[in-house]
Parts: C-alpha cells; sequence; structure tokens
C-alpha cells in the first residue's frame, strides 16, 4: 500500500441515548393533612447517560435535605434509569399565594431540553389537623375556685 495516500485517525465516539418521554412522578397526591409529611418519586426511564432529576416546589428547587436518591437500574445496553424521592412537611406557607402546592420533577439529560412532570395538590383538599385533648375519656378534673366579693360566682366547663 503507498503511504502517501493513507491516513489513519482514531475517534472517540460517545453515544447518547436520551428518554423521549417525561418522567413520572408517583405517591399520594390527596388526603393529607397539614403536617403531615408528603411523599413523592420521580423514575426517568433508562438512558445513556443517565438523566439528572431535578425537584421544584412551588417553582423554586428543592433543598437537599427533602431529596432522596436512589441508585439506578442498569438494563442490557447500559443505560440507566433514574429514581429520586421528595419529603417535606406539609405547611400553609406552600399554599399562601395560589391555594395550591405545585411539584415539578425535571429530567436533564446532556445538552437536551428537559422533560418535566407536575403534581397539584389544592389546598381545599388539604384536611385541618384536629385539636389534640388535654385529657382523656373518664378522666376526673378537679377546678377550685376563690371567690371574694358580694356576687355569685358562676362556673362553666367547655368539653
Amino acid at each position: 500500500m503507498d503511504s502517501r495516500f493513507s491516513d489513519v485517525q482514531t475517534v472517540n465516539l460517545t453515544v447518547i441515548d436520551v428518554p423521549k418521554t417525561a418522567p413520572v412522578i408517583t405517591g399520594r397526591t390527596t388526603g393529607y393533612t397539614l403536617g403531615e409529611t408528603l411523599h413523592l418519586n420521580c423514575s426517568a426511564p433508562h438512558a445513556h447517560p443517565p438523566v439528572q432529576l431535578q425537584w421544584k416546589i412551588n417553582g423554586v428547587l428543592a433543598s437537599d435535605s427533602y431529596i432522596i436518591k436512589y441508585e439506578g437500574k442498569q438494563d442490557k445496553l447500559g443505560r440507566v434509569s433514574t429514581k429520586s424521592g421528595l419529603r417535606f412537611r406539609l405547611d400553609r406557607d406552600y399554599f399562601v399565594h395560589t391555594g395550591a402546592l405545585r411539584v415539578h420533577c425535571t429530567a436533564q439529560s446532556a445538552g437536551e431540553r428537559g422533560l418535566s412532570s407536575e403534581v397539584t395538590i389544592l389546598e381545599s383538599e388539604i384536611r385541618r389537623p384536629r385539636p389534640q385533648r388535654n385529657t382523656a375519656k373518664n378522666t376526673a378534673v378537679q377546678c377550685r375556685v376563690g371567690i371574694v366579693g358580694l356576687a355569685a360566682a358562676a362556673m362553666s366547663w367547655l368539653v
């Protein structure tokens, strides 16, 4: 072979396989009481390289302390699924501006625009906590009152 006409190059090629569907948010979205812990999961399909999942609560990035990272699972083609959890205490402040809590999960792939899913929890569907009783049923309560004066005292009990 004539070396004047041959040229050899080595090229490293990385194949990117991005998900074609948005991530899926699972978990209970109704029947909560204020003060209860909301727990949601977000799962993205297999991809190479694995996607990065990002949580937002009412448009603001979720605190790292709210996020649970699960180990991904690899398929036969070397692609990895991604899963993340979100846990935080439901507080009235999350509903102040719009009467709704909006939670987004975005799956971001290398160099690609992210795909998102959203869950909305309406304040009107959130139960208010019941007041705690200070005494158990059938508990005797004693109250002593000393009154000085001419008027007769009246006492009433609110149960």
